[in-house]
């Protein structure tokens, strides 16, 4: 009784321990990722930037949020949810500067209480969207943000059109960068995964073998698969050839 006391105890002591949490660890293709990312970034915001506009570069931007979402996905299922992404992200901002020019929360009033009423709806349909596609990270955040930020500007009915434009053609930078690998390592995506599963099955055995006090692993027995038998064959019973006796009888009678 003691000793699990104890046990509990350790294990508590370690799970709250802050020690290692600020640790770096080595990701698989964290460069490469990088680098997408602020391509994706500068692109479509650097040419706005030089022209004068770099106010209206950031909208850009918000498009190119995109390049976070699927990650470690196969380019073919990329392709498609980062499509989708893009879709997503061009219609927050689109529908945050439509809100932003209609309700002018920078005024106060009932026009701020309706972006926040909106900004609140869109979070929570953000969230449910990413977690029935499974999309881990900061997928509902960044949809959140690019909607908070379009909707809390102070934009004119003449630029939602230009802002929508500019956040697709982020959207669209994003995307390309995104599945540009597919023609230089159409399987890196899967091989990273694996890789990355067989080191959390390494590091779940090592600590496995740490708390039993260095004992041999466990070892499955051996599954033996019963030996396959063929069914009998049966053979149709042979029959005898019938004779015909002749009939007796005399030549000339017959």
């Amino acid at each position: 009784m003691l000793n699990g006391w104890r046990r509990t105890a350790t294990r508590a002591r370690s799970a709250l321990s802050p020690r290692g949490a600020l640790a770096l660890q080595s990701v698989d293709g964290a460069l490469s990722f990088a680098l997408r990312a602020a391509l994706a970034m500068a692109l479509p915001a650097l040419p706005m930037a030089l022209a004068g506009r770099a106010d209206q570069a950031v909208y850009a931007m918000l498009g190119s949020f995109t390049t976070t979402f699927g990650r470690n996905l196969p380019y073919a299922r990329r392709a498609r949810v980062l499509a989708l992404v893009a879709v997503a992200m061009t219609a927050c901002v689109g529908g945050g500067s439509a809100l932003a020019a209609w309700a002018d929360p920078a005024d106060g009033g009932a026009g701020a209480a309706v972006v926040v009423a909106a900004t609140a709806v869109v979070a929570g349909l953000a969230k449910l969207a990413c977690d029935a596609a499974r999309l881990s990270g900061l997928g509902a955040v960044l949809l959140l943000f690019s909607f908070a930020v379009a909707a809390n500007g102070s934009p004119a009915t003449a630029d939602i059109l230009p802002h929508t434009a500019l956040a697709a053609s982020g959207a669209a930078v994003a995307w390309v960068l995104a599945v540009s690998g597919w023609f230089v390592h159409p399987d890196r995506p899967q091989r990273l995964a694996v890789a990355a599963a067989l080191r959390e099955l390494a590091d779940l055995l090592n600590t496995g073998a740490g708390e039993a006090g260095g004992a041999p692993p466990i070892r499955a027995p051996p599954i033996r698969a019963p030996p396959i038998r063929a069914p009998p064959i049966r053979t149709p019973p042979s029959r005898a050839p019938q004779s015909y006796a002749r009939p007796n009888c005399a030549p000339a009678s017959c």
